[in-house]
């Protein structure tokens, strides 16, 4: 090596500076930098090569199994369309209105009437979160106390779904079935709109008024009501809808309202009798009477009759005359059953056979004028 001496001297040390030329170290360590680099590129090919297989074989593989996924949602719906679609209830409802006479047929109309909504016990508990946040619900039920059959005459007689039925507005004139909200449906499903009052998460159930429900209902889902998206303002309907029907006045004799006070500890819905007082006139007031009973006829041409309303646990006698409807005595209902689990609902409404149900098409079509009110609305 070729060595540079530089000295610097000073009064007493000197400083010597060496400069050297690069060894053969320096040669062999650059080499070695060099050589990983190579290796590290070649190393981040091989991953980006092995990722890019790797992201190819997923994709096969989810393509694959969405070509098996549609096959098999193919069949399903194809077995579906031949045997029908099954579906289990998320909850059953527990209603004031006992049996389908005097349940209005349209919620908002009774505003004042209340009832329960349980879920299922396999309902989790998370899912009901958030749900409180929200006035109303839409609530998709199954009309459990229909046969959805009629006895056809002539060509047709035998055993069939109707396809006219007499909405009260009519006047006893007959319309097709599906302008109307007959429950008596080719699929006896029904949905309605009614207001949250709360939701008790632990317990799995909903506090819920102004319903149509019947006790014991099966729902088979539940969705918030969001007005941006259902409310249709420009809504256009038939003539004989608009005009809906008259409120009554309604009264309660003394001795009604008295019987009312002494039952009411024993009310399962209502807290106060105010409150079942609004409930009961609410629903008297829409005139629960059939066409054939006189609904919407003169008083000269309706019969002067008492008939009979459960609500809660309640049997009310009233009596509808020319421009109010007079609650002549209230009373308690004896030996009703009220649904309140699912093994309670499941005894009380076991599956019907085709005689059974062959049986009460029969009586349906051999049914009075007055009993038709059960079948037509």
């Amino acid at each position: 090596h070729t060595h540079t001496h530089t000295t610097h001297h000073t009064s007493q040390h000197h400083l010597t500076i060496n400069t050297m030329q690069p060894s053969s170290v320096d040669s062999r360590l650059f080499a070695a930098v060099a050589a990983a680099a190579v290796c590290a590129t070649a190393g981040a090919a091989w991953l980006y090569t092995k990722a890019r297989r790797a992201e190819a074989l997923v994709y096969q593989e989810r393509s694959g199994r969405t070509k098996i996924e549609r096959a098999m949602r193919a069949n399903l719906q194809a077995k579906q369309e031949e045997q029908g679609y099954s579906f289990i209830p998320v909850g059953r409802v527990e209603s004031c209105y006992p049996q389908r006479r005097g349940a209005p047929r349209q919620g908002n109309l009774v505003p004042s009437n209340r009832g329960r909504l349980v879920m299922s016990k396999q309902t989790a508990e998370a899912s009901l979160e958030g749900l409180a946040e929200y006035s109303h619900v839409w609530v998709l039920y199954v009309f459990h106390e229909n046969t959805n059959m009629t006895a056809g005459k002539g060509k047709d007689k035998g055993l069939m779904l109707p396809s006219k039925v007499a909405p009260p507005q009519l006047g006893g004139k007959r319309t097709g079935l599906y302008s109307t909200r007959t429950p008596h449906r080719p699929n006896p499903i029904g949905l309605c709109v009614v207001r949250l009052e709360s939701v008790d998460v632990t317990a799995r159930t909903l506090h819920i008024r102004g319903i149509d429900l019947v006790d014991g209902t099966p729902v088979l889902d539940v969705k918030p009501y969001i007005p941006a998206y259902d409310s249709v303002p420009d809504a256009r309907v038939a003539a004989w809808v608009e005009g809906g029907v008259a409120p009554l006045r309604v009264e309660f004799a003394p001795a009604a309202l008295a019987s009312l006070h002494a039952l009411q500890p024993s009310l399962r819905f209502f807290k106060t009798v105010d409150e079942a007082v609004a409930a009961i006139s609410e629903t008297l007031r829409l005139d629960i009477r059939s066409v054939f009973q006189g609904r919407g006829l003169p008083s000269s041409q309706a019969r002067t009759h008492t008939y009979q309303l459960h609500i809660d646990t309640l049997d009310i006698a009233f009596e509808t005359r020319e421009d109010h409807v007079l609650v002549q005595t209230v009373g308690s209902m004896t030996n009703t059953a009220h649904p309140t689990s699912y093994a309670a609902a499941a005894a009380a409404a076991p599956q019907p056979s085709y005689a059974s149900v062959a049986a009460t098409a029969a009586a349906e079509a051999a049914a009075s004028p007055e009993e038709q009110e059960m079948y037509d609305e």
